[in-house]
């Protein structure tokens, strides 16, 4: 990440919104599939990076997971009523990316996550 942000000429903020968006989209997902199956199970996951215009677009790929990331972000709770802890990875999520698509299909959970270099 830090390479693609250098690469995009971003600035050191930038470059961190960037990084911390990437960790938590892959805490959330790991979390999801490991509440599937066992902790044994391996775990590949590939990342793509994209730049559009001024942003970048992270697409982070492995197993499917039981809930759509999507879904979950647009029933967040705006109020602090949820579990918070729980809720972290998601409303950190919903605060640092423009936009955010996940798809499951034929056995790949797919997060696709658009940052931009500004606020």
């Amino acid at each position: 990440m830090r390479a693609f942000s250098t690469w995009l000429g971003w600035d050191e903020h930038s470059e961190s919104r960037l990084m911390l968006a990437c960790e938590e989209s892959m805490l959330y997902l790991l979390e999801r599939r490991a509440s599937r199956e066992p902790a044994t199970a391996r775990v590949r996951v590939h990342i793509i990076c994209t730049a559009v215009e001024d942003e970048a677009e992270v697409e982070l790929i492995c197993t499917p997971a039981n809930v759509n990331f999507q879904t979950a972000i647009a029933t967040l709770p705006k109020s602090s009523e949820s579990d918070l802890e729980a809720d972290l990875s998601l409303r950190l999520l919903r605060a640092m990316t423009r936009d955010n698509r996940h798809m499951l299909n034929h056995g790949i959970d797919s997060l696709t996550l658009r940052v931009a270099s500004h606020d």
